[in-house]
């Protein structure tokens, strides 16, 4: 289910590219009573292969490169 997101974020930015856009991120955390963001452009990699043992969990990594500076703002309202 993971992986499916993930091709969809990856196609996603490819077509955002194409027609000379950018994509955001946004990590949201708890300050004080209140929920706040940073968010920052950048291109979502291809999932990498982290290993895995014959019974044991399989393991990957999903990585984002930053392309610009982040800002602080309110938390989103809306999830993607």
């Amino acid at each position: 289910e993971f992986r499916t997101a993930w091709d969809t974020c990856l196609s996603a930015y490819s077509t955002a590219q194409a027609a000379s856009k950018g994509m955001w991120f946004e990590i949201c955390y708890q300050s004080g009573s209140d929920l706040d963001s940073f968010y920052f452009p950048g291109k979502p990699l291809p999932l990498g292969f982290g290993g895995a043992d014959v019974d044991s969990v399989l393991e990957n990594n999903a990585n984002i490169a930053p392309t610009g500076d982040y800002i602080f703002a309110a938390a989103s309202t809306t999830s993607a």
